[in-house]
This record gives structure tokens, sequence and C-alpha cells, in this order.
């Protein structure tokens, strides 16, 4: 995400840079966290996913341009599944 809002950025919009900055480092941070305190880390990287797919998906859809918004909707749509998809495992680790 920060390289596409790099990306942008050097296209002209600062709004890229803000929005592309913003979320790779939550993203980030998630990364980091996840390895602290599973749990909040993916549901926080989870929530990201969903409002960043609801914001491009719409987007590519309507215009079939691959960049950014299919790419970026792409990666967002492969976090709901791998946040999910380690959230419903560890839940049904720990009821083991």
């Amino acid at each position: 995400m920060i390289i596409l809002g790099i990306l942008g950025f050097l296209e002209g919009s600062w709004i890229s840079l803000a929005a592309g900055g913003g979320s790779g480092v939550l993203i980030l941070l998630g990364a980091w966290l996840s390895s602290k305190k599973p749990k909040p880390a993916f549901i926080g990287l989870l929530v990201l996913s969903i409002l960043l797919t609801g914001r491009f998906l719409p987007l590519y859809l309507a215009s079939a341009v691959i960049y950014p918004s299919g790419i970026i909707a792409a990666l967002t749509i492969a976090g709901i599944i791998v946040a999910g998809l380690t959230l419903f495992s560890k839940s049904k680790a720990s009821k083991a």
C-alpha cells in the first residue's frame, strides 16, 4: 500500500500518498502486533481490509481499470481471506 501511495503521489495525488501511506503503516503495525496480541491485530487488519475493499472494489467493477483500483481490491480481498482464516483457525484451536 505504501508503494501504491508513493506511485499515486508521483502522478500528482497527495491523497494517494496519505491514504496509501496511512494504510501501509496500519498494515505494518498489525503485522508487528500479530506476534504479541494476535486476535486484536487480525481483527484490526480484517476491518481495514473490509473498509479498503468497500472503497476500491466498486471502483474496479465500474471501470474495469486494473491500476490502482483493481490491484488494491485484489490485495484487500486477500487480506480479508487471510485475516478471516487466521481468526477462525485461532478461535477454533482455542476451543479444542
